[in-house]
């Protein structure tokens, strides 16, 4: 069957928590409220498919009981970052984790992902997305590279993006009435290559834009990252 690929980010903070049934008698539910499970789910927001984030507070939480995980157990951790989110004056550090050593050996699979330049490239327009909600007016910019995958790209942008925005994504090229209806793409920024370059991975877009964009990586040759 021709299904979508589905994949989850994990966000996972450390902190006290309320859990329990919550609500009233006519209605409860099983839940957990709190500041530490509102961080949780904002740092979840920063992730991509198949990425694992947690905050300092994990990090320390785990550094602090070492000593009594299984032998020789130790978090690789791929990357740290920062994000800013709302409420927080100052940015949060962020810490993508690939796995656990010792008796655990528990690693997430690593995919490298190879760009491919395209011959010509594509003119865009993004908007910044805030929460659900979208923001600013749409810039311009080029889509210069793709993976065969269609999962990543990279584009040519005329002002500073920051690292994790999410941004909503239309081709300006021409479309067919059913393409046009499903045309938004949305993309997280994932690595600032350069000060004119961004490195994006692709967290929604329809089958057929998916399509076309392969139609885009097909038509160019391997290069270098």
């Amino acid at each position: 069957m021709d299904l979508p690929l589905i994949e989850m980010g994990i966000g996972i903070n450390t902190g006290e928590v309320v859990v329990g049934n919550i609500g009233s008698l006519k209605h409860a539910q099983f839940t957990a409220i709190g500041n530490h499970v509102n961080m949780a789910s904002r740092i979840e927001s920063f992730s991509v498919g198949g990425q694992v984030l947690i905050s300092q507070a994990t990090l320390d939480d785990i550094l602090a009981h070492q000593r009594s995980l299984a032998n020789g157990a130790s978090l690789d951790i791929k990357r740290r970052t920062q994000g800013r989110v709302k409420g927080m004056h100052n940015p949060i550090t962020l810490y993508d984790i690939s796995g656990i050593g010792g008796d655990y050996n528990l690693f997430l699979p690593q995919i490298q992902t190879e760009l491919v330049t395209l011959p010509e490239s594509v003119p865009i327009h993004y908007t910044l997305i805030e929460g659900k909600q979208v923001v600013g007016n749409a810039l311009p910019a080029r889509l210069v590279k793709l993976s065969l995958s269609t999962q990543e790209a990279e584009l040519a942008v005329g002002q500073a993006i920051a690292l994790l925005s999410n941004l909503r994504i239309n081709l300006l090229i021409p479309l067919a009435a059913h393409e046009l209806a499903a045309s938004d793409i949305y993309a997280k920024v994932t690595d600032l290559t350069s000060d004119t370059t961004v490195r994006i991975r692709f967290t929604n877009m329809s089958p057929k834009m998916a399509v076309l964009l392969l139609g885009l990586a097909k038509k160019t040759t391997p290069c270098g990252n």
